[in-house]
């Protein structure tokens, strides 16, 4: 899973690839540099006991 981000780091649509988040940014007419596609964690254990098998987004580059 990928996930689309805009230019504030927020988590703007989740696809399955990397089309997904292009074709979502196509239409919705972002211009690059607006956004950024990037792979999305699953899975991963919460500190604070949360749902595990949500989605988590990589921030390593924000």
């Amino acid at each position: 899973m990928v996930g689309l981000y805009d230019a504030c780091g927020i988590l703007r649509f989740a696809g399955h690839e990397s089309a997904d988040c292009l074709a979502y940014a196509e239409f919705f007419e972002l211009q690059d540099g607006d956004f950024t596609v990037e792979p999305l964690l699953m899975g991963r254990p919460c500190r604070d006991g949360g749902d595990p098998t949500v989605a988590y987004a990589s921030m390593d580059n924000v």
